[in-house]
């Protein structure tokens, strides 16, 4: 230590001594609030388990999650300490260059992007919650009503615990800076007078993706204008502003937009890096690589595939010469530190998420060709390209809408022969680009081959970390397209490409993967506290049920059933009190798999009427199918 500060001291380069002085401050303020914090509640975190369980109570989620934390902090309270001894070695020159770039006044262009984005986001932040994200919020961030009229009259609502929303990944879904951002949303809309307990407020969960949608919007922009001029900073943002895969995600109450987010930090910032060579510049890059992982774990190929490039190219320069050892280690401890944070974050949350891996039965399928076909609808146009549900009339799909107009073929070959020409414009100008142009889509095959190989299923939207990858392609095409022609030419290629993505924008702009929440509103006329005389102090005439949905987070009355015999219950309840009677269910595989007796009253009783189907998008299980109780009169008499 004594040389440490010796060193500082008589450092002959001022700058260079700032720079260590600042290292030394900042990790030594780090070690010194992890030393506090195990002074403090190390030793009450690591026994907490065997202390519930030493008065008979099971240890709950919390228990694991801050031992695992306190382990964390111990091995980065370690490595934290060597980098603060070694840091004269490491540290290197202070370096004053800035970066070079053309002169862009990129903030109409900002604005112009912005209010786009914002238009065809706005309409999407109340729709109702589909399949995954009501599951989300119930055990993750939001709560749900238990109703369960044999032990209480009136419903209660249960709010999870902030030790669920930390550290609850049974499931593999819980994207955790999402998951404490929505709840902070949720909380504060409710001091705000804005949403009372127990109401579902779609957009409070979804503002925090949002923001962050908008805010990959301005980075990408900038980026665009820096690698490519005012014409690439255009196609740039207005492609991403259209995107249909973006519009989702960045309305969607889940942590991909704060991936995408993530991806967007990591490409401007390493454009930086390479220019200058700065630390700030590689923690930059280091930032952005824990904050992609941090919202989503799965992006761990796509880092693999791209952080392994970017330290191959700079073993390879400074092999040759180009720069120095410094330009190695820095990304390498940008790194290091990244991989600290996401250890210090994350490591609770993984072995829930291999044991899903193990169990989940969605994620064990084989992948074939058409995967790959899909995977080019979603990457050009944010939509499948196979129409995988042709008996919903309001399924989205790139084959769907080329085959009612095939004039739209000029439009989809225009858009995919402007991300094959900018990617390769990307590759051939080098640097930040042809790392970008590309590792994007090796990481894409990198993750196929591996999940395939383990006889895995790769989610589609698992790789839409590529979707930064695709903007900026196009944005350096247009810009290519620009300089080669006149300006009308760009504009009229631009229109010509981006059309299928603003078809498509319009559409999603209305319309939800699923509409758990449609139910309710036929049944009810609005979803709690709204519908007619809605307190939560008293049961509404009519009765509502449902199975395999998840329907009832909006109805604090809505009965959960299980088995026939809820159902049989239920309708000797109705027709006892002539009180009316509806079910709700979704997800139709799996009901007839794990409920087929109950599946089957409902669907081929006489008992019951089909009243209503709510479509979603993309897959079957998505439809929301509803049913209503007969009045006795009503039923045929039965066949002797």
């Amino acid at each position: 230590m004594k040389q440490l500060f010796t060193h500082l001291q008589d450092s002959a380069d001022p700058a260079r001594r700032r720079l260590a002085w600042r290292f030394v401050i900042g990790l030594g303020s780090i070690v010194l609030g992890l030393i506090v914090f195990l002074f403090l509640a190390g030793e009450s975190w690591m026994h907490d388990g065997a202390k519930l369980a030493a008065k008979g109570l099971k240890p709950r989620i919390e228990s694991t999650g801050k031992l695992l934390f306190v382990r964390a902090a111990v091995v980065n309270l370690g490595l934290l300490i060597a980098l603060l001894l070694t840091s004269r070695w490491w540290i290197g020159p202070a370096i004053q260059r800035g970066t070079s770039s053309p002169k862009v006044r990129w903030g109409w262009i900002l604005l112009i992007a912005l209010a786009i984005a914002t238009a065809a986001r706005l309409p999407r932040m109340t729709l109702g919650f589909y399949n995954d994200e009501a599951h989300n919020y119930a055990r993750l961030y939001g709560g749900l009503w238990e109703f369960a009229p044999e032990k209480a009259p009136l419903p209660k609502f249960d709010e999870p615990r902030w030790g669920e929303t930390f550290w609850l990944n049974n499931v593999g879904n819980n994207s955790q800076p999402f998951s404490v951002a929505a709840r902070l949303s949720l909380a504060a809309s409710q001091k705000l007078g804005l949403a009372s307990q127990g109401e579902i407020v779609e957009w409070a969960a979804r503002l925090p993706a949002l923001v962050a949608g908008l805010l990959t919007i301005v980075l990408l922009t900038i980026l665009a204008a820096r690698t490519g001029g005012n014409v690439a900073a255009w196609g740039t943002s207005l492609a991403l502003a259209l995107h249909g895969w973006h519009i989702r995600y960045s309305t969607e109450a889940r942590g991909y937009s704060l991936m995408i987010l993530g991806v967007a930090v990591i490409f401007l910032f390493l454009h930086s890096a390479l220019q200058t060579g700065r630390w700030r510049d590689w923690l930059g890059f280091g930032g952005g690589v824990f904050l992609c992982l941090w919202a989503f774990m799965g992006a761990a190929y796509f880092i693999a595939v791209f952080c392994g490039l970017v330290m191959l190219r700079q073993v390879v320069l400074w092999k040759k010469g180009a720069h120095g050892i410094d330009q190695v280690i820095r990304p390498t401890l940008a790194g290091l530190l990244a991989a600290m944070l996401c250890v210090q974050m994350l490591l609770q949350l993984i072995p829930q998420l291999l044991k899903m891996l193990q169990r989940n039965d969605s994620v064990h399928a084989n992948m074939n060709w058409l995967w790959w076909r899909d995977i080019l609808g979603f990457l050009t146009t944010g939509v499948r390209w196979l129409d995988a549900v042709p008996n919903n009339p309001i399924n989205l799909s790139v084959a769907r809408w080329l085959g009612a107009h095939p004039w739209q073929w000029v439009g989809m070959v225009a858009l995919i022969g402007m991300i094959v020409t900018g990617t390769v414009l990307m590759i051939r100008r080098g640097s930040a680009l042809r790392l970008i142009g590309i590792g994007s889509p090796l990481a894409i095959t990198f993750a196929w081959g591996m999940m395939a190989r383990k006889g895995l299923f790769l989610h589609y939207w698992y790789i839409v970390y590529a979707l930064p990858w695709v903007v900026l392609a196009f944005g350096a095409a247009l810009a290519k397209t620009a300089k080669q022609g006149r300006c009308w030419i760009a504009v009229l290629v631009g229109i010509v490409s981006l059309w299928p993505c603003g078809t498509f924008a319009v559409h999603l702009a209305h319309t939800g993967r699923q509409d758990e929440r449609a139910a309710v509103m036929a049944v009810r006329g609005a979803p709690f506290p709204h519908y007619a005389g809605a307190d939560a102090k008293k049961e509404p005439s009519t009765l509502f049920a449902a199975f395999w949905t998840n329907a009832t987070l909006y109805d604090p009355f809505a009965y959960k059933l299980e088995a026939v015999a809820d159902l049989e219950a239920l309708m000797k309840e109705a027709r006892s009190q002539k009180r009316d009677l509806y079910v709700c269910y979704a997800h139709e595989v799996l009901a007839r798999s794990n409920s087929p007796e109950l599946l089957d009253r409902v669907i081929k009783s006489p008992d019951f009427e089909h009243v209503g189907t709510f479509y979603g998008q993309e897959e079957a299980q998505f439809t929301e199918q509803l049913y209503r109780l007969k009045p006795e009169a009503a039923i045929p008499p039965r066949a002797p």
